[in-house]
């Protein structure tokens, strides 16, 4: 997950999403079962209402099978109540499983089935007699009003078990309702919750992709401007060593060549029997101007190379040393406001900003047509702050970084000492550099480097 830009938190919401899920869905499913039983008690009622009917039914066609016969002495009457006779077990057997499935209270059924059969064997008995010729026993039976006792009791008995069935279906209707009324708003709560949490994870995996493609896009960037940085040092390093060779040849050669020639010239003096000692002393002489000549070409080269006041006195000093011969040669005015302290920096360190700051007066030389260039530094709450600003034409920070291999190679060096190169520009309004160096401790020299910190002016 964390391959994808998620983080833990977005992967315990996607955790607590699906498992929402799931607990939605099988609560639907819990739920859905539960219905489809309490919709088959509401059947099991409706049939156990449709049995005491028909048992009520048959019942009441054997009654009139039976008053028929009686009345007329037909035996048309019979076939109907011998059929109604016939089913009323099959209806009383449906009649008690019916109620024994919806649950209804046994005494109540019972009581149902005892009266029925006291009905049945009324009937029964009522036309035994008849057709063993007691008509008059049986007509007496039939006045004397139990049998219509009987049927009111089934019916007021069989109408309550109706009742109670329709008003248990009813119950049941009801449950049936609000458990869909609670599922719907559970599946709604629900998936309402992982819906949004769901949105919430596209817009995090968008934002990490669009994230992700940026830092994608800004490796390949940097990937060619390192390409370009190291063909820029390749390019430097070529010319560095084409200045030296040159400044050798042309320099160092012509000055040891004179320096022979004089040497010569004295030899020659020294060797004749007259000699002239002017004529000698002026070839020594010139002889010495050449190799003090030689020697002040060599500390150049030298500390073009890597100044000695760097690893000798520290960053500041040799800042101002350099900040003093660039004003002689270049005629741009340089002000210099620096503590009067020693900061304990590495030799990584100090290079690396020295060769900033040499890259900024390069800079300024190359680009900024400035004439005026403020360099200043301070070292407070552990922190080496230091800047370089012109008058300049100044430029886009933005398309100058992309662009410059200069300050391309100024922001890696500070990169590598784990400095802040900042750089604030705007077109016609000059330039300036910004450093930004943790410090691990300072030390103060046993004696100021200046004798203030007021602005100072090279040269």
């Amino acid at each position: 997950m964390s391959r994808i830009g998620l983080g833990k938190r977005d992967i315990a919401l996607l955790g607590i999403s699906i498992a929402a899920l799931i607990g939605v869905t099988s609560f639907r499913v819990y739920e859905h079962f539960k219905i489809a039983v309490v919709r088959q008690h509401i059947h099991e009622t409706h049939e156990a209402a449709y049995y005491t009917g028909e048992l009520i039914e048959d019942l009441l066609d054997a009654e009139t099978g039976q008053r028929g016969y009686l009345l007329t002495n037909s035996l048309a009457y019979l076939q109907p109540y011998g059929a109604a006779m016939h089913a009323i077990p099959v209806s009383l057997k449906a009649f008690q499983q019916s109620a024994k499935a919806v649950g209804i209270e046994p005494e109540r059924y019972l009581r149902v089935q005892k009266v029925a059969a006291r009905k049945i064997q009324e009937l029964s008995t009522t036309v035994a007699l008849y057709q063993r010729g007691n008509k008059r026993e049986a007509i007496d039976l039939v006045h004397s009003g139990l049998g219509n006792q009987l049927m009111q009791q089934l019916r007021r008995d069989c109408d309550a078990l109706r009742t109670a069935y329709f008003q248990l279906a009813e119950r049941e209707s009801l449950r049936v309702d609000q458990r869909n009324a609670n599922g719907l708003w559970i599946s709604l709560i629900g998936n309402g919750g992982v819906s949004i949490i769901l949105i919430f994870a596209a817009i995090r995996l968008n934002e990490s992709f669009l994230r992700q493609t940026g830092l994608l896009a800004q490796v390949s960037e940097n990937r060619c401007q390192y390409q370009l940085l190291v063909e820029r040092l390749h390019t430097v390093r070529e010319d560095e060593r084409s200045d030296l060779a040159r400044e050798i040849h042309d320099v160092l050669g012509q000055s040891l060549t004179a320096i022979k020639l004089d040497l010569t010239m004295t030899i020659r003096h020294l060797t004749k029997p007259n000699h002239d000692v002017g004529a000698t002393t002026k070839s020594l002489t010139e002889a010495t101007e050449e190799v003090d000549e030689l020697i002040r070409c060599l500390r150049r080269i030298s500390s073009d190379l890597r100044p000695a006041l760097l690893d000798q006195l520290g960053l500041f000093p040799s800042m101002e040393a350099y900040a003093r011969e660039w004003q002689q040669r270049t005629g741009i005015k340089t002000e210099m406001q620096l503590p009067s302290t020693r900061v304990d920096l590495s030799s990584k360190e100090r290079i690396a900003l020295f060769r900033i700051f040499q890259e900024s007066l390069t800079n300024v030389v190359r680009h900024a047509c400035a004439s005026r260039v403020a360099v200043s530094a301070s070292a407070d709450s552990g922190c080496l702050a230091m800047q370089i600003e012109d008058d300049g034409v100044g430029f886009e920070p933005e398309v100058a970084a992309k662009k410059s291999l200069g300050l391309l190679g100024m922001q890696e060096r500070a990169r590598l000492i784990g400095a802040e190169l900042r750089l604030d520009s705007r077109p016609g309004q000059g330039a300036m550099v910004r450093i930004l160096l943790q410090l691990q401790g300072t030390a103060a020299l046993n004696g100021s480097l200046h004798n203030n910190d007021t602005a100072y002016s090279a040269g």
